[in-house]
């Protein structure tokens, strides 16, 4: 994955599904300018949603490769789809928390939770990147307000 900074915006046009199915963005252009207009960085670009968190540089970078995608969720792709079967228009702009280096603890299993509890390195990766939720929320809170000021 190409090399964005926790606090990056990224704008996903288009956004995928885990099959790589695009699901259009009509509202990326909307994101895009409220985020410039909040002075935030911001790319624009393939996002993906899974159904699994990506723990690992080595899955993150697998992932982007097969897909072409700045960032990766979890949720995006099901609102979207949501979205959309009722009609109304829908994007998505997700502000980078993890860099595509970085490994994150596994609790994707009690065996992997268990392993990764008592692994002191994933509990400085995992404080290393909730520090910085603070951060990130309030990027989110701006661009929020940029986009609703637009509306």
């Amino acid at each position: 994955m190409p090399e964005l900074r926790p606090g990056a915006v990224v704008v996903a046009d288009p956004l995928l599904d885990e099959a790589l199915r695009p699901i259009e963005s009509p509202l990326a252009d909307v994101f895009e300018r409220a985020a410039k207009r909040a002075g935030l960085a911001v790319e624009r670009g393939p996002l993906i949603s899974v159904s699994h968190l990506l723990t690992t540089p080595a899955e993150k970078a697998r992932l982007h490769q097969a897909s072409g995608a700045l960032a990766v969720d979890m949720e995006s792709a099901a609102l979207a789809h949501t979205l959309a079967k009722r009609g109304i228009l829908s994007g998505a702009a997700r502000v980078i928390l993890d860099s595509a280096e970085e490994a994150l603890p596994d609790f994707s299993t009690l065996a992997a939770t268990w392993q990764s509890l008592r692994d002191p390195t994933a509990w400085l990766r995992g404080l290393r990147v909730g520090r910085r939720i603070p951060r990130c929320a309030r990027i989110s809170a701006r661009l929020l307000e940029a986009w609703l000021a637009e509306r």
